[in-house]
C-alpha cells in the first residue's frame, strides 16, 4: 500500500470522525435544551413567586429523574443566590438559563457537563473509521479480484470450447 493511499484513508477517516462526533455532541446538547426547557417549565411557579430553595429543589429532582444528575443548578434572585459550588475546573459546560417572565430578577441556570470536540473518543473513532475504511477497500479489492479472474475463466473455456466458425 502506497503513502498516498494511507494519507487519503486517514485523512477520509479524520474527516467522517469530526463529522460524527460533532453531531453526537450537537445532538446531546439539542436533547439537553429539550430537557432545561422541560425542568424550567415544571418549576415556572416557584420561580415566578421566588422561591429560591423550591426552585432548586424542582430542578434537581426533574434533572435526577431524566438520567441528568450531574447537571449543576444554580437560581439567583437579585443579589440573593441558592447555588451550591458544583462547577468543576477544566471542564466546560452547556448552560441553559430559566428565566421568570413576571419576576425579572429571578433566574436559573442548568450547566451540563458537555465534553469537548477534540477528545481522547475523537482518535479512538479516527482509528476505528480509518482501520474500517481500510478493510473494506481490502475486501472490495479482492471481490473484484475475485469476479474478474471468474468472469475472464468463463470466457477463456468459452472461446476454446467453441469450434470456428465460417460465414457462407
Amino acid at each position: 500500500m502506497t503513502l498516498m493511499r494511507t494519507l487519503k484513508i486517514l485523512s477520509v477517516g479524520l474527516i467522517a470522525a469530526v463529522a460524527i462526533r460533532y453531531a453526537i455532541i450537537s445532538s446531546r446538547a439539542f436533547m439537553q435544551s429539550r430537557l432545561a426547557a422541560e425542568a424550567c417549565n415544571f418549576v415556572g411557579r416557584s420561580l415566578e413567586t421566588g422561591v429560591l430553595s423550591e426552585t432548586y429543589d424542582g430542578l434537581l429532582s426533574s434533572l435526577q429523574r431524566s438520567g441528568e444528575a450531574g447537571a449543576c443548578v444554580s437560581v439567583v434572585d437579585n443579589g440573593r443566590s441558592y447555588s451550591p459550588d458544583c462547577i468543576k475546573a477544566g471542564v466546560s459546560y452547556h448552560t441553559e438559563i430559566c428565566k421568570a417572565e413576571a419576576n425579572t430578577g429571578v433566574r436559573a441556570a442548568i450547566s451540563f457537563e458537555q465534553s469537548g470536540l477534540m477528545s481522547g473518543s475523537l482518535v479512538s473513532l479516527w482509528v476505528l473509521l480509518s482501520f474500517l475504511i481500510f478493510v473494506g477497500l481490502q475486501l472490495s479489492s479482492l471481490a473484484v479480484s475475485f469476479l474478474t479472474t471468474a468472469f475472464s475463466n468463463e470466457v477463456q473455456s468459452l472461446l476454446h470450447n467453441e469450434a470456428p466458425t465460417t460465414n457462407r
